[in-house]
C-alpha cells in the first residue's frame, strides 16, 4: 500500500516524518496522516515526493520495480513537476511569495 512505502521510503532516507514533511513542504501531522493510512496523498504530492526524493513513481503508486528511479529523471516527469509547482506558486499569498523569493535568493548564492 502507498501508506506503507511512503514510510518505507522516509525510513530509507533516515528522516523523521517533521524532516520528510519539510522536504516536501508538508507539516509533519499530514505526512503521519499518509503513513497511518487516514488520508491518501493526492497526485501532486505523490509527484513531488517522487522528484523531490528520485523516488521510482511505479514502486511508490504499485508497488513495482526499484524504489528508487535512475538519476536522469524522464522529460515527462520533469514536466509534470514543473506544472505542480507553477500551480503551487500561483496559490501562494503574498507572505509565502515573499518568502519562497527570500529562499530563491539564497539558492542563487
Amino acid at each position: 500500500m502507498i501508506k506503507d512505502r511512503i514510510k518505507q521510503l522516509r525510513k530509507e532516507l533516515h528522516m523523521t516524518q517533521e524532516e520528510f514533511g519539510r522536504s516536501v513542504n508538508l507539516h509533519r501531522s499530514t505526512i503521519s496522516s499518509y503513513e497511518n493510512g487516514r488520508v491518501e496523498p493526492p497526485e501532486n504530492v505523490l509527484n513531488i515526493i517522487c522528484h523531490v526524493h528520485k523516488a521510482n513513481r511505479n514502486w511508490l503508486i504499485d508497488g513495482e520495480g526499484d524504489m528508487f528511479a535512475p538519476e536522469r529523471a524522464s522529460k515527462e516527469e520533469n514536466e509534470i513537476f514543473r506544472k505542480n509547482l507553477q500551480n503551487a506558486i500561483g496559490r501562494l499569498t503574498d507572505y509565502q511569495l515573499a518568502v519562497l523569493a527570500e529562499i530563491a535568493k539564497e539558492f542563487g548564492k
